[in-house]
């Protein structure tokens, strides 16, 4: 019967269970889809074993130690696990708590999932069937496992005794089938005899044994023929202390005589009974060994879920740092300053008004230097032809006139393509601060695509608007004076000054002609100078008229551009405002979600403090239920 305090302990481990269960199925519903699904599949895992509440004591040991007559008087089934010496398979039995009896053996099946299939034995007593040379020659049945229930009151707390093939025999698989079920252990029973010493190979597998499952305990069989006990059992601590580092101290060695116990039974002796070490063997394992491998147990699980936690609150803290220890507004803010500053500079528009007037005057008296050099080319050309010695007055006052025209002409054209260059320099809006289309992320937060203004001078419009209503007109009206002066024979009502200017010039020629008769060389200076006298006058008038002309034309595009920069730097402004107000709703709908998301992650963090203190809290009662055990 277990004492008081055993059942206090086993009392403390079903509730600390039933506890960590809780709190893992809570862990379990909230983390699941932030998980990978290698953890997820490992929690999952873990939980299912502590639901199960059972613990794997692997019992192994060399070959023909007495493992099987060890559990048989254990449990106090005499001949449950065979111990004949040709146990043909490589197949571990298990037995577990089953209100009935029952056993289940896997055997071989590659077309299963599993890779085995189960058949159901109709007794116990069918074992030997399947593990024993007689009853499975050369395991022809491809036995793997065979698994017991029996109502056995010890086995209640959920220990499940596990027999393994004995290691170091002829039969390798033996030692392979022991190896691969270490990892399944939550506690180990290493077998040894008191009739032969520990072997460098019993170490070796000790050694390794120990360093795959934390929990060992070292039983010692055929105590009964052992000369001093004491001076064995201390060997036996000595050695495996020495080989696998386990400190003395903590390792549980009980020697057992299974001979002496069944004679105890056979008389009723408890005093041979305590000789033969079975109580205290079975005490261990149905109460010290159960509590501290479900205290093991539990803290694995615990693993598990911290690092649940963990993982599920790296995202979350990510997202934290993200939105608390950075300032993700500050793009926002400093796409506004920028803004600010260029509507500052928008509004002073005082220089740019005064370059632009500057380059249009400049380019009138470029315009207007060109044309006197012509006009002067034109007079000294006419000049030359007067002196000529084949004087033609109509040829003469022909090719003034079309000169005239032309370089009046060249002239217009010359500033109108000045005053393009101009327009196209200085009233060019830039564009405002940021990109179209631009999407700044705030953490978590998406931010909705920033609406940018973009506007640029529609120059096509200005210039047709200015060459229409101004500047060609008055070009026009300079092209036509100069023809009208020169040249009276574009229109009826310069017709008649111009065949007056003929008829002048045809009469100075016919006085020419009679002067020769007369008074040949000076009369003939008289009527030149004459002629020159007036022609120039009529040039120099059509220069007049063509700078005038250029005058207007560049005081219209002087109007028009300045209206036009006005309105322009009008325009900009404002939709520089627009654009300042648009990030400064942006702004504020940004900071709000960033409020929001502030909040949602700082109380996520907080949700995740209190799952990490509530596991923390379940660890606790572990470690002090494992340093309290009886």
């Amino acid at each position: 019967m277990p004492s008081p305090n055993h059942q206090d302990a086993r009392r403390d481990l079903d509730q600390l269970r039933a506890d960590t269960l809780d709190c893992f199925d809570r862990l379990l519903a909230d983390f699941t889809n932030e998980l990978s699904a290698t953890l997820l599949a490992s929690a999952r895992a873990a939980r299912d074993r502590l639901t199960a509440g059972q613990y794997r004591v692997i019992v192994c040991g060399e070959f023909r130690r007495g493992k099987s007559s060890l559990l048989n008087a254990l449990v106090q089934r005499p001949r449950l696990f065979p111990v004949e010496l040709n146990i043909t398979t490589a197949a571990v039995m298990t037995l577990s708590w089953s209100a009935t009896e029952r056993v289940t053996v896997h055997l071989v099946d590659e077309s299963q999932p599993s890779g085995t299939r189960r058949v159901e034995a109709k007794s116990v007593g069918e074992i030997r069937d399947y593990v024993t040379e007689q009853g499975n020659p050369g395991n022809g049945k491809e036995v793997v496992l065979v698994e017991v229930g029996m109502p056995i009151e010890e086995l209640r707390g959920g220990l499940v005794l596990v027999d393994t093939p004995g290691i170091g025999s002829v039969n390798a698989a033996h030692t392979a089938a022991t190896n691969a079920h270490l990892d399944l252990a939550d506690a180990l029973v290493f077998v040894a005899s008191a009739t032969e010493p520990l072997s460098e190979y019993e170490l070796r597998f000790f050694a390794r044994a120990a360093a795959r499952c934390r929990t060992v305990a070292v039983a010692v069989t055929k105590s009964d023929q052992a000369i001093d006990i004491d001076a064995m059992v201390a060997e036996v601590r000595a050695r495996i202390t020495k080989a696998t580092g386990v400190a003395a101290a903590s390792l549980f060695v009980q020697p057992v005589s299974a001979l002496r116990l069944e004679m105890a039974v056979a008389r009723g002796d408890d005093k041979r009974r305590a000789e033969s070490g079975f109580p205290a063997l079975g005490d261990y394992l149905w109460h010290n060994l159960s509590i501290t491998c479900g205290v093991e147990q539990g803290i694995a699980a615990l693993d598990v879920m911290e690092d649940m936690v963990r993982v599920a609150r790296l995202r979350h803290a990510t997202a934290y740092d993200a939105v608390h220890h950075s300032d993700p507004l500050a793009e926002l803010k400093r796409q506004i300053n920028k803004v600010k500053a260029d509507i500052a500079a928008a509004k002073n528009t005082e220089t740019a008004r005064r370059a632009l007037k500057d380059a249009i005057t400049q380019a009138d008296r470029d315009v207007q230097k060109a044309l006197a050099d012509e006009f002067e080319r034109i007079s000294g050309d006419f000049n030359n032809g007067l002196n000529a010695t084949a004087f033609d007055p109509d040829g003469l006052v022909q090719k003034v006139s079309t000169a005239a025209v032309a370089v009046t002409e060249q002239s217009t054209k010359d500033l109108t393509t000045a005053l393009d260059k101009i327009a196209d320099k200085h009233l060019r809006t830039p564009q405002t601060t940021g990109k179209p289309g631009e999407t700044i992320q705030l953490g978590q937060i998406d931010l909705p695509d920033q609406v940018y203004a973009t506007e640029v001078s529609n120059f096509t419009r200005f210039r047709t608007r200015l060459a229409g209503a101004n500047a060609y007109g008055a070009a026009g009206a300079v092209a036509g004076g100069v023809v009208g002066s020169v040249v009276p024979i574009i229109g009826t009502a310069v017709g008649a000054a111009f065949g007056a200017l003929v008829g002048q010039v045809t009469g100075l020629f016919l006085g020419h002609q009679e002067g020769i008769e007369r008074n040949a060389e000076k009369l003939r200076r008289q009527q030149m100078a004459r002629i020159g006298e007036h022609v120039n006058k009529r040039i120099d008038s059509a220069r007049r008229r063509a700078e005038q002309g250029l005058r207007y034309q560049a005081q219209d595009a002087k109007d028009s551009l300045l209206r036009a920069f006005d309105d322009q730097a009008k325009a900009h402004q404002e939709t520089l405002a627009k654009t300042e107000q648009k990030l400064r709703d942006t702004l504020n709908a940004a900071a709000d979600r960033l409020a929001e998301e502030r909040a949602r992650t700082a109380a996520a963090l907080e949700a995740f403090a209190v799952r990490h203190e509530e596991v923390d809290r379940l660890r606790t009662r572990a470690e002090a239920l494992s340093g309290n055990r009886p």
